[in-house]
């Protein structure tokens, strides 16, 4: 469990270098791209280019029993972890000595890390999923020809970037509040906890299963289990047109580039985590050997990471209310932010990705919303 934090720690160090560098290179044209807008789109109107706000469903019944779930999943965690350590009774002797506390600054080092990739997760979902203790979320569309904008919260996205809108069922919208509320779980807190539990043999396999959800938190964000979601609901389409889409998500640009990124990183973490632990003797052959599966492996994880970059499996969602309504999925195209920006260039279409935006609106509303996206003006009200 140790090791599985350890490598997470490190997964998440080179995910902030890398957006560090990638802000460092594309500073002037991100600022660009993303300026503040102008007052002409802040104020001017007219009837044959309206603008109108929409604004998400807030519930604070719904968002109260999120943050329940979540924290206290929290809670309970550190709470086992903390009896099964016995720190309580150490504090309880007048002397605190070794013998009294069997902590070592390893283990605390751990779990200290551990905390913070759960609550780092907990806090990213309730502001940037759920939005809890705000206000309802502003929908700004303006369809007038030198913006075309859409303006959900933070996020500014082009209409002409919108490839498609459809209704979704409660079904969907339900499952996949589920699906967002398991990856703000204390995986990494419970990762360490259940070797407690000595009860039942296969204890370690469940450890190791957490600490490896861990890991992929770290590495696809606290939406792993939702973009888990969309990606099966691509592999077991039926229709032709989705089939074909599936398949040029194989055939897009840069994929190579992208799997060779894959296998130089995955083996320099993998050096720098077997120097800094007592591994025991290694011999040359296993050394080879190991470091030939990581090349595979992690060439193959960049390959998929680059093939999902081509379809709507990354959401950003605004699930403000109880589960219980139809919602919108709005599909459309997203950059990201790369370092080859900085000469004002795609090195690959690898550096664009396609995103599900799930909106839900109340039900006066989303006729209205539909029809603007799709280009249907005539007799706005």
């Amino acid at each position: 469990s140790e090791l599985f934090i350890f490598f997470s720690f490190l997964s998440a160090i080179s995910k902030v270098l890398y957006h560090r560098v990638s802000q460092i290179f594309t500073r002037r044209v991100i600022h660009q791209k993303e300026a503040p807008l102008p007052g002409s789109f802040l104020n001017e109107n007219s009837d044959m280019f309206p603008r109108r706000a929409f604004y998400s469903i807030s519930e604070v019944s719904w968002q109260a029993f999120v943050v329940g779930i979540l924290l206290g999943s929290f809670g309970g965690a550190m709470y086992q972890l903390v009896k099964s350590l016995s720190i309580v009774e150490c504090f309880d002797h007048r002397e605190i000595t070794a013998a009294s506390c069997q902590l070592n600054s390893s283990f605390v080092i751990t779990w200290l890390c551990a905390i913070v990739f759960d609550l780092r997760s907990i806090s990213m979902l309730t502001s940037g999923v759920f939005f809890v203790k705000r206000e309802p979320v502003e929908i700004l569309v303006d369809v007038h020809p030198d913006k075309g904008l859409m303006k959900v919260g933070p996020k500014t996205i082009a209409l002409a970037e919108v490839l498609d809108i459809y209704l979704r069922s409660p079904f969907f919208l339900g499952f996949l509040s589920f699906c967002y509320i398991l990856g703000g779980f204390p995986w990494a807190l419970g990762s360490l906890t259940l070797p407690s539990f000595e009860s039942h043999p296969s204890m370690q396999v469940y450890t190791q299963v957490m600490g490896l959800l861990t890991l992929l938190r770290e590495l696809l964000g606290p939406g792993l289990f939702a973009k888990a979601f969309f990606t099966t609901q691509w592999i077991l389409v039926t229709r032709p047109e989705d089939r074909d889409e599936f398949g040029r998500a194989f055939l897009r640009r840069g994929l190579l580039q992208q799997f060779i990124a894959g296998s130089c990183l995955t083996p320099i973490i993998l050096a720098s985590t077997i120097m800094s632990r007592k591994v025991g003797f290694v011999s040359s052959g296993e050394t080879f050997g190991i470091f030939a599966l990581c090349v595979v492996f992690g060439g193959v994880f960049g390959y998929l990471i680059g093939v999902l970059r081509g379809l709507p499996c990354d959401g950003f969602c605004l699930i403000t209310g109880w589960p219980t309504r139809n919602c919108y999925n709005v599909v459309c195209n997203d950059r990201v932010k790369c370092p080859c920006l900085f000469t004002c260039t795609y090195c690959g279409e690898i550096h664009s990705r396609r995103m599900v935006l799930v909106v839900v609106l109340p039900f006066d509303d989303m006729f209205l919303f539909k029809r603007m996206l799709k280009g249907d003006l005539k007799d706005i009200p």
